[in-house]
Parts: C-alpha cells; sequence; structure tokens
C-alpha cells in the first residue's frame, strides 16, 4: 500500500519516467564527454520542473499529505533547484575537466531524485 494520494501517483510515475529520461541524456556523456547535447539536457530539466510545480505540487495543495510525503516533495524541490544550477554551471563550463565534473553532478543529483521518486512511490 502506497502512502502517496492516488491523484499524486500517476503524476509521480511520470516524473520518474522524465528523470529516466534525463538521465540516458547524461549517462553516456560521462564517457564520450562530447556527446554531450547540453540543450537537450536543458530542454529535460524545464520539462521535469514544469511537471512537479502544475502537476505535483499545485495538485499537493489540495490534499492532505501524509507528513513523509511532504518531507519527500521538500527534498525532490530542493534538489530540482540544485539540479537547476548544476545545469546551468555545466552549460557554462568550458574546459572538458570542468564539463565532466558538473555532469557528475547532474548524474548524481537525477540518482537521488529517482530514489526519492522510487521511495514515495513503493513508500
Amino acid at each position: 500500500m502506497s502512502i502517496l494520494p492516488e491523484p499524486l501517483h500517476q503524476p509521480y510515475v511520470d516524473l520518474r519516467q522524465m528523470l529516466d529520461a534525463m538521465q540516458a541524456i547524461a549517462q553516456p556523456a560521462l564517457m564520450a564527454p562530447s556527446s554531450l547535447h547540453t540543450s537537450a539536457l536543458q530542454k529535460s530539466f524545464q520539462a521535469i520542473q514544469q511537471h512537479f510545480q502544475q502537476q505535483i505540487l499545485a495538485t499537493s495543495a489540495e490534499l492532505e499529505l501524509p507528513s513523509l510525503v511532504q518531507s519527500v516533495q521538500t527534498e525532490i524541490n530542493r534538489n530540482l533547484r540544485l539540479l537547476s544550477t548544476d545545469v546551468a554551471f555545466l552549460q557554462s563550463a568550458r574546459q572538458v575537466a570542468t564539463q565532466q565534473q558538473r555532469l557528475q553532478q547532474v548524474c548524481d543529483r537525477l540518482t537521488k531524485l529517482l530514489e526519492f521518486c522510487d521511495g514515495v512511490l513503493q513508500g
């Protein structure tokens, strides 16, 4: 039995799929930096952020959420703000070593976000 209210289940499933898609853009670039498409990464991030705000936070405002779900949403929101910064820094990086470091931060942040989604969906 999920701790997630039914109206939020599908939006979280969608969020998880969007995070997977962004990770599919970012991870291959760790092995081949020349394959990095920062514009695709930025577009993917913007779609995730918009989905989270419009589908999850807006719906949550109308519901009485368990405290664990509220805590997870707060952490997802915080990590999305940090991911925004990571993506911006990645786009501005010019040195290959800096790009690799920034890309690793993006991948780590995406992994953390996926764990939050899994936790709330399976909790």
